[in-house]
């Protein structure tokens, strides 16, 4: 089967966290025999075609000169245009360009998977180009009002199939598209790559060194200045607790001075982005991994929270927020604890309750490295993927 996989987001270089679940995918349909294109924007200094992990990369240019390029990559599109509103002249020649590339290469591929609704699913409509539509979150959360909603189900209304990567995305699409086309397939993880570092031999929590860590963008929607704010009541119990914060954003800088604010300096770590491969090692480093993300005021939340699944493979107890699509990851009590959003009360009480339970850790690890092999690898994420493809060109 010849796949073309559309996205706006996509790794620049080895190493480049943007939308690396795509290359994932891509990566794993090709090692089941298919034959795998994605398309995505180019960016300065970028070869038009490439290839990744054999992975062929077709990067159409959308304005000139190169440096222009801005809209995509970065913090996402939305976050690049809300910092910097002329980007918005760049959404036109960006949908032109990208539309005009997927027709030419319609022809070419049996199947064609758009990778968010907004701009790549409502482009290939406009475009009159047949393409499964896959949902992320960021997508659908939004809240833009009636037209935006229109919108949305104009992008919709003539997919072959839509793709959720969690129920809570899934339950954003009702009144866009009916139902029974909605599949959820989330994103995956290489559950073979994590846990290979091993943890480090020290007793848990010995000379009340307590290490937690948090990998995401430093963005409100993750919820980071809830974990900064629960680490001083940590503390009390574990005076040598620390964090590492793995990312950088625009929150950095707000994050940095609540640090300050608090005392915390000498407790906080703030790494800036790291290469994805380096992820293992940091894990097992330290002794739990938190995602206290949150439902911002526009409605955008935590679509999946693929972050979890790694460190859940590494063996790292997990605590997140009840919010968007963590609650498909986390069973709470079972493979982690889930928590309210905006309470360092919660977090506090959630990192102390594994902490000072050495067979709830356990449990929660053993449950967690069992749940993310046999639900999110990305084997059989691909598997349903494969299926969903030959049931729209009907093979």
């Amino acid at each position: 089967m010849k796949i073309l996989l559309v996205t706006s987001s996509f790794p620049r270089w080895p190493g480049d966290w943007a939308g690396v679940f795509v290359l994932s995918l891509g990566r794993r349909l090709t090692m089941r025999g298919h034959e795998v294109t994605v398309l995505c924007p180019h960016a300065q200094g970028l070869p038009v075609r490439d290839v990744m992990d054999g992975v062929r990369v077709e990067r159409f240019r959308y304005a000139w000169p190169q440096s222009v390029q801005t809209l995509a990559y970065g913090e996402g599109m939305l976050h690049n245009v809300r910092r910097h509103p002329l980007r918005l002249l760049l959404v036109a020649p960006y949908v032109l360009a990208l539309g005009m590339r997927m027709r030419s290469l319609r022809t070419k591929h049996d199947v064609i998977n758009a990778h968010f609704l907004i701009p790549q699913g409502i482009t290939a409509r406009v475009f009159g180009v047949r393409a499964v539509v896959s949902l992320h979150g960021s997508d659908v959360n939004l809240d833009l009002g009636p037209m935006g909603r229109r919108l949305m189900r104009f992008g919709l209304f003539r997919a072959p199939a839509v793709t959720a990567n969690s129920r809570a995305t899934a339950a954003r699409t009702v009144g866009l598209v009916p139902g029974d086309r909605v599949k959820i397939i989330p994103m995956g993880v290489d559950a073979a790559a994590f846990g290979t570092a091993g943890k480090r031999s020290r007793t848990f929590g010995e000379g009340g060194c307590l290490r937690l860590i948090c990998v995401g963008r430093l963005i409100r929607l993750k919820g980071q200045q809830y974990l900064i704010e629960a680490l001083p009541a940590i503390r009390e119990r574990f005076p040598q607790a620390s964090l590492t914060l793995v990312g950088d954003g625009p929150d950095r800088d707000a994050l940095a001075h609540l640090v300050q604010e608090l005392g915390l300096a000498d407790a906080v770590r703030f790494t800036g982005e790291i290469p994805h491969e380096r992820i293992d090692g940091l894990l097992a480093e330290h002794d739990i991994f938190v995602l206290p993300s949150i439902v911002v005021e526009s409605g955008e939340t935590e679509g999946l929270g693929t972050v979890l699944l790694e460190a859940m493979a590494a063996g790292v107890p997990v605590i997140g927020s009840a919010v968007g699509g963590i609650p498909d990851i986390i069973t709470d009590g079972e493979n982690g604890l889930l928590a309210p959003q905006r309470s360092p009360n919660a977090i506090a009480r959630a990192v102390l309750n594994i902490a000072l339970d050495a067979d709830l850790r356990e449990r929660l690890a053993t449950s967690a490295r069992r749940d993310v092999r046999r639900r999110f690898s990305w084997e059989a994420i691909a598997e349903k993927f494969e299926e969903l493809f030959n049931d729209v060109i009907g093979v």
